[in-house]
């Protein structure tokens, strides 16, 4: 029998290399998007399966959730609005949806976190990260959890390093605010086949 993962988050740059993979290692994959249409490229997928969710309707999303072998959570921003903040998005949300595993026996867990996520990091990004971290694991003695926590992630659909390649067309020398920051960037095909293999 086919075993189900549900992807929260899915639609986005990382998710849909990640479904894509699961879809092609025999996965049923259920992601759960906001709007379908952001979605409608892995609609094509034989085993994937696009509904349409409120992740902010507790109720709703335990009823999308029921019956999954797995759930990836890959929800995050960059950015915070009135109503989708930091603190709400990197930490209460995968607090709920730890719980949620737990009340529904859903056995695993991934989580998508960040590089350098502390509770003493400089940048309220980082901060709320780790403390998402820190509450899915208060779950792992019911439930197996992983947490993911990559650089920068860079592919043909990224907005970070393809705005540095748009910028060096029009701008040959570029001054960087902090010449002396290092990382490693890291593809995004990479991070979905660690998650597919985790």
């Amino acid at each position: 029998m086919m075993k189900t993962v549900t992807v929260l988050g899915g639609s986005g740059f990382v998710g849909s290399s990640v479904v894509a993979r699961l879809d092609q290692a025999g996965y049923q994959v259920k992601v759960l998007t906001r709007r379908r249409e952001q979605a409608k490229h892995l609609i094509l997928l034989p085993n994937v399966q696009v509904v349409e969710c409120d992740i902010h309707d507790e109720a709703a999303l335990k009823t999308h959730l029921q019956g999954s072998d797995a759930v990836i959570n890959l929800v995050g921003i960059l950015h915070q609005t009135r109503t989708n903040t930091f603190e709400q998005m990197h930490h209460q949300f995968p607090r709920q949806v730890a719980q949620l595993c737990e009340q529904l026996a859903i056995p695993r867990l991934l989580h998508m976190s960040a590089l350098q996520a502390s509770a003493n990091a400089p940048s309220e990004y980082l901060r709320t990260k780790a403390a998402g971290d820190q509450a899915v694991l208060e779950f792992s003695k019911k439930l197996h959890v992983t947490i993911f926590r990559p650089s920068v992630i860079f592919g043909t659909r990224d907005r970070f390093i393809n705005l540095f390649a748009k910028l060096i067309q029009w701008i040959p020398v570029l001054a960087l605010a902090m010449p002396q920051a290092k990382f490693q960037p890291i593809w995004v095909e990479d991070v979905a086949a660690a998650m597919v293999n985790a």
